[in-house]
């Protein structure tokens, strides 16, 4: 209490009294939020604990079907790119060029 103390009298001396008032709310809301620096770990991370958390971080290979119209490989529950198919109905009409 005496930090609220002495910041209270070194801003009493201020001209304004409302002023000084806001001056002295603010500086004690920054104190006691913790001065507005940003949360830290608690603890160090172990290089294991780190690699294994980077593990994860890894693509996926696409989901790839065999087209049963022409036999090409597409991506699962999207229209066939080679011959325009979809479960055996013709979406996009593909011209051949030869």
């Amino acid at each position: 209490m005496t930090k609220y103390r002495d910041l209270y009298d070194n801003i009493i001396r201020a001209s304004d009294r409302s002023v000084a008032s806001m001056i002295v709310g603010q500086q004690i809301r920054q104190v006691s939020d913790g001065g507005g620096y940003m949360a830290n770990p608690k603890r160090k991370w172990s290089k294991a604990r780190t690699s294994r958390h980077r593990s994860a971080w890894k693509l996926g290979l696409p989901g790839l079907v065999e087209c049963p119209q022409c036999h090409t490989k597409m991506l699962r529950h999207k229209v066939c790119k080679t011959c325009g198919y979809l479960d055996g109905k013709e979406i996009v009409k593909i011209e051949e060029t030869a």
